[in-house]
């Protein structure tokens, strides 16, 4: 979904007759995107583990040169951090901290508590049947405890509980809500604020405009459960607009004068955002209906988001194909509750062609 344009910036010679000596004038260089907002607010980006080790160098010079707060892609979920019970995977976590540090950014945590992307055993017991609610309780407190625990000081934020409510203001019917009910949320906060009481801690979702979900989020966080936790609370969200206007930013992640004005556009535009959505949802419907005709597509979940989760026959097989041909996607096996899932995020019309064009290949 974003423009391949690259825009360099040249200085402006001035040369005279040979009887004068020649100067050369530059031009005052752009400021960056958290220059441009630095009065307003922090300026974050989400980094990828490449980028935080530095693999991706490109990447990762684009966001300490235009960003002062991070958040991680994957790295922090528990189906990454924590594969099994009992261990951890800090590597790539201490890296993404790391990166923070070195650079003087913000640095949040995402995610402790989501039903995607969430480690296959945390929930159910060797059988693979739902843990009873006390297991599930204390499973939760040591998860939290050890991840905001090992990081205390460091990170001065989390993304506690993601996308626990659903559009019409219902809860989502995860593990975590089938075993506890609506305690899970307070109960998540709790242990947070157990393990750092100076951290910052969020509730983090998307689509916050839409009244049925905003409204259950509002009564949430303004119950007794709440109050007698004592936390520093803070909502975030997801927009699908700003987040449409950088995914406009392709390899190799040039960031420029026009993106920042494009950012600024979409936060004072009303009508920016509505066109936006608008070409947003009528590109996602026609992918996933264009994905659903293919033999190698199981089903296509339901999105509001600016990507789909997509079902196939052999994920791992056909991520590595796509791979080889330059298409790039997510593999998202180890989702739980969606396995075999690629996620495709919307691309131009030209991309999604490509996208299709190879994914029919690969089922013949």
């Amino acid at each position: 979904m974003k423009s391949k344009v690259i825009f360099g910036l040249a200085s402006m010679a001035v040369v005279a007759s040979a009887a004068f000596s020649s100067c050369t004038e530059k031009a005052a260089p752009e400021p960056t995107l958290k220059e441009m907002f630095q009065d307003k607010f922090l300026m974050g980006v989400a980094i990828n583990e490449n980028q935080a080790s530095g693999l991706d160098s490109l990447g990762a010079a684009t966001a300490a040169k235009h960003f002062n707060a991070i958040v991680p892609e994957n790295v922090m979920k528990s189906a990454e951090i924590h594969p099994e019970e009992g261990r951890y995977n800090w590597e790539a976590a201490d890296q993404f901290v790391k990166f923070g540090e070195d650079n003087n950014m913000f640095i949040v945590g995402h995610c402790l508590i989501w039903h995607s992307q969430l480690a296959p055993w945390f929930c159910v017991n060797d059988k693979g049947e739902l843990v009873d609610s006390a297991t599930l309780k204390q499973r939760m407190r040591d998860h939290i405890h050890t991840v905001v625990g090992r990081y205390k000081g460091r990170v001065k934020g989390w993304d506690v509980v993601n996308e626990a409510i659903v559009e019409d203001g219902s809860f989502r019917k995860t593990p975590f809500y089938e075993i506890l009910g609506e305690e899970f949320i307070p109960l998540a906060f709790q242990y947070a604020h157990e393990a750092d009481p100076d951290a910052e801690l969020y509730y983090n979702d998307y689509g916050m405009n839409v009244e049925g979900r905003r409204n259950t989020v509002v009564r949430v966080v303004s119950s007794k459960a709440w109050a007698s936790a004592a936390l520093r609370l803070g909502i975030a969200f997801a927009s699908r607009e700003i987040i449409s206007v950088f995914n406009n930013v392709k390899y190799p992640y040039n960031i420029n004068i026009l993106t920042q004005r494009q950012a600024l556009s979409v936060l004072e535009s009303a009508d920016v955002i509505r066109k936006v959505v608008e070409e947003l949802v009528a590109a996602r419907g026609k992918l996933g209906e264009r994905l659903s005709a293919l033999e190698c597509v199981r089903r296509v979940h339901p999105s509001d988001a600016n990507f789909l989760l997509v079902e196939v026959t052999d994920a791992g097989a056909l991520y590595e194909f796509l791979k080889s041909c330059g298409v790039i996607v997510r593999n998202r096996s180890r989702v739980a509750l969606c396995g075999n899932c690629l996620r495709i995020t919307v691309g131009t019309d030209e991309e999604n062609d490509l996208l299709i064009e190879k994914m029919s290949e690969y089922g013949n």
